[in-house]
């Protein structure tokens, strides 16, 4: 038997029934028993228990042993001390979470059955052991160099994996795609998408504390939740007609996307820069700049490389089939155009879930795997060096500050007299016209003046001076949650010094209850610090008083006050408490971004409807870079003025201002919607936000959608040549 005999052979057992049965239950086997064996094993050291032998933590809540209750200081010290001691338990029982192991076992589960039946199964399992082959020895021999390449070998090591998971990912996703929209498949589809739901809602239901106690309830409960979902499945797609007309376009879109060149060139571009990220990034660096460098610019590539793709694929999938005329052999069916269209953006937005899904899945992963490895001091992940402490500072960070999701509350500002601030304007017009127009300045308008001094206003209330105003108390409300969470919050604030020398050092001082001590922290100009806070410190009423002294206490308690003023911008003291998951954060962020791609494909085809593909995927791309870059534009625009120096009108400037003004307020709701920087730096993107995200992007889309159908109709199809 020749080599080609023995491809043919393995391409038909590959293909047969009954091998992907057997490999079907060898797969989901080993992933149970992986799992199962994973979880018991943590479950019998104890691993889940709350304290010693399992059992749960000692109260310290209640009276003294001697019956008498605690003063409102020591009741105020036990309540900092508790919140502190279960922060640092959520932070060590991280060690032996394995709800990360358990999706990365499903995602990898779930993307080997895919393969298995497609009919790939073997030529995988050969592409795998040929990339074990190759990385294998360049991880073995981990920081030593390629000659000529100046490289490390683990780095290769890892890229040449890298970029095997994900082309394999990529290419086998594509192809359930087009099976997706075949046949009785997309029923199915919608089977295993109420599959995954059910599962959600389980995994869910097991964090929030509905299921049995036990390690292995979730578990069980999924794999349950797993056979209904696909019995449903199965059910459903037997018992439902073949997919329409929509469809059928949505998989010749697939078709193409794979055809075209432009399309593969951001395919493999996407994959070398997933690929290469984690190599670039410094092992000597904190864990906490690693994990959020890897997830800004992770999530951003991922989101601007798909974007890139979404529009010269939605612009040429509509306009190539008019310039080569394809489009008679689809219009003549027939077949209406409102299902034309649909069935585009269905097609385009099928690739897009796809490179999208492996992309954010590969990011999260990698991100769980940075979080095991150990931080600055430790031995090993969550095993600090230092035996006299619990959690390295270089930990506490990351975990509770860049893997979390936390909610924020600014100070309140107090309201400015509004009939002062009438009279103040008055008397500055009255001043500005007595001294008429300079060659430096031009007059102002009662608004512009008016705004100038509610800034100012905002400015000195947000300012402590150095001499007699050297105290301010800003009230932060709203915190009844965090007060009854009972975890520990953080002060995040920015000072400004004088001229802001970031080389000058100066002490500031907090005061956030009476019962508790000061806190005093050495800063710098125009950096961002952190001041941990206790839960303690917040009123019954929700409302947290905090005294900022500018300048440092004394041991005999007198004060020194710093030499300059210091001033704190809007937005730069805030005050953060815990909210949910981290994990729930990243997902509700993915769904967003996935939105505003949906948006870009439905722009990029109502532009090919009735342009060229050049002028068309100009058109797209200037939208999605004018809507990504709105919000610089809109700060641009408070600078400009439609007047020069001496006060004349310049109509040039009042044109480009009149045009250029309600473009970028519109595109600017569309910029505001921007996920990314808030899942890395910690802040919670709420389930509100994603139905504000998820109702603009549908209303933008059903906006390009009814004007793509309009244009399309008005097509002389027949006549157009293309050129």
């Amino acid at each position: 038997m020749n080599l080609a005999e023995l491809r043919a052979k393995l391409d038909r057992v590959q293909h047969g029934r009954t091998f992907k049965i057997v490999a079907t239950i060898i797969v989901v086997a080993c992933a149970i028993a992986f799992l199962a064996t994973y979880v018991l094993g943590q479950a019998q050291a104890g691993a889940f228990g709350g304290g010693p032998d399992g059992a749960a933590p000692a109260n310290v809540a209640g009276p003294t042993p001697g019956g008498e209750p605690l003063s409102e200081a020591e009741e105020t010290a036990r309540t900092a001390i508790e919140a502190t001691r279960r922060s640092i338990e959520e932070i060590t029982s991280l060690r032996t979470d394995w709800t990360a192991l358990a999706i990365g076992v499903a995602i990898a589960t779930g993307l080997a059955l895919v393969i298995i039946w497609l009919g790939l199964g073997l030529t995988y399992l050969g592409l795998g052991i040929f990339a074990g082959i190759v990385a294998g020895p360049l991880l073995l021999l981990d920081r030593a160099r390629i000659p000529f390449l100046n490289i490390q070998c683990r780095s290769a090591g890892l890229f040449t994996l890298a970029m095997v998971l994900l082309g394999g990912a990529f290419t086998a996703l594509v192809q359930s795609a087009r099976l997706i929209f075949s046949s009785h498949w997309a029923t199915l589809a919608s089977g295993a998408a109420t599959a995954t739901l059910v599962v959600g809602l389980a995994w869910i239901a097991a964090q929030v504390g509905l299921m049995p106690p036990g390690a292995q309830g979730p578990l069980i409960f999924g794999i349950i939740a797993v056979a209904l979902g696909c019995t449903v499945a199965i059910v459903v797609s037997r018992a439902a007609p073949p997919p329409g007309q929509t469809f059928a376009i949505a998989r010749l879109v697939v078709d193409e996307a794979v055809r075209m060149k432009v399309s593969l060139v951001f395919m493999v571009l996407l994959m070398v820069a997933l690929a290469a990220l984690p190599g670039a990034l410094n092992p000597d660096t904190p864990l906490r700049y690693r994990v959020q460098s890897f997830l800004q610019y992770g999530s951003s590539v991922s989101y601007w490389l798909i974007g890139f793709l979404v529009v010269f694929l939605a612009v040429g999938t509509v306009a190539f089939e008019q310039r080569d005329r394809v489009i008679w052999q689809t219009m003549t069916k027939p077949v209406a155009t409102w299902r034309y269209i649909l069935g585009k953006w269905v097609g385009v937005m099928g690739v897009a879930a796809v490179l999208f899904g492996v992309s954010m899945s590969g990011v999260f992963l990698f991100t769980e795997y940075l979080r095991q490895q150990p931080a600055q001091g430790e031995f090993e992940a969550y095993v600090p060096l230092d035996e006299n402490i619990a959690v390295t500072e270089d930990r506490l960070y990351l975990e509770t500050q860049v893997l979390s999701s936390r909610r924020s509350v600014g100070p309140t500002v107090v309201a400015i007299d509004e009939e002062e601030l009438e009279k103040i304007v008055d008397q500055i017009m009255r001043d500005e016209a007595n001294r008429g127009p300079t060659l430096t300045s031009a007059p102002r308008s009662r608004e512009q003046i008016a705004a100038e001094r509610r800034e100012a206003f905002d400015r000195a209330y947000f300012s402590i001076g150095p001499e007699d105003q050297q105290l301010e108390t800003y009230y932060f409300n709203g915190l009844d949650e965090a007060r009854a969470l009972g975890k520990p919050m953080s002060l995040r604030f920015k000072g400004q010094f004088g001229a802001n020398d970031p080389r000058s050092e100066y002490t500031l001082t907090f005061f956030f209850s009476p019962s508790l001590p000061p806190v005093m922290r050495r800063v710098s100009a125009d950096q961002t610090f952190t001041v941990p806070i206790t839960p303690a410190a917040v009123n019954p009423d929700g409302t947290l008083a905090l005294t900022i002294f500018n300048g440092r206490l004394m041991r005999d308690g007198s004060r020194v006050p710093n030499a300059e003023s210091v001033g704190f911008l809007p937005g730069s003291l805030e005050v953060f408490y815990p909210g949910d998951s981290y994990r729930l954060n990243f997902a509700r962020s993915a769904i967003i971004l996935l939105a505003k791609l949906g948006v870009m494909a439905m722009i990029g085809i109502f532009a090919g409807t009735f342009l060229s593909f050049p002028v068309a995927a100009m058109v797209a791309m200037g939208f999605f870079l004018g809507a990504e870059s709105s919000g610089f534009m809109w700060d641009s625009l408070t600078y400009y003025s439609p007047t020069n120096a001496k006060g004349e009108v310049l109509w040039h400037r009042v044109v480009a201002d009149f045009v250029t003004r309600p473009i970028a307020a519109t595109l600017k709701v569309f910029s505001d919607i921007d996920p990314i920087e808030r899942l890395v730096d910690g802040r919670v993107v709420s389930w509100a936000t994603i139905a504000f995200s998820v109702t603009v992007t549908s209303l933008v889309s059903a906006g390009a959608y009814a004007c793509a159908v309009f244009a399309m109709r008005r097509r002389e199809l027949a006549i157009y040549s293309g050129h």
